[in-house]
């Protein structure tokens, strides 16, 4: 009995305990540059509209795009995102029946920032 109790102490004592390995999660690098600079030295621009489901249904929604850098000379895009662009909501029977005769906000962000706003384009009514 005692050499039974002996060998249960000692296994209990060899165990080693693990512990999962600390997972950190990424980090986002933040762009530095001053946004004037950045679009100064841009010589070019691709906006791509991002399509949402609503708009495969005929359904108009606020617009939302992403802007890229465009390189003149083979007019290709020439980087990551720079700028992301968004229409502000507004009255749903305008954007449903008016069409591009409505009036618009849109404001215009750093690509990963949608809390600093460098611009808004402000569209009346009419073509």
């Amino acid at each position: 009995m005692q050499v039974l109790n002996l060998m249960a102490q000692t296994s209990a004592a060899t165990q080693v305990q693990t512990q999962p390995p600390m997972l950190v999660p990424p980090t986002q690098q933040v762009m530095s540059m001053d946004p004037t600079a950045l679009v100064a030295e841009t010589q070019g621009v691709y906006v791509k509209q991002v399509k949402q489901l609503a708009e495969a249904f005929g359904w108009q929604v606020a617009n939302r795009y992403e802007i890229y850098p465009l390189d003149p000379n083979t007019s290709e895009v020439s980087g990551a995102q720079i700028l992301h662009a968004r229409e502000r909501p507004g009255n749903v029977c305008h954007r449903q029946f008016c069409g591009p005769c409505r009036a618009n906000i849109t404001d215009i962000y750093l690509a990963g920032d949608p809390n600093q706003v460098l611009a808004t384009y402000e569209k009346t009514q009419g073509l």
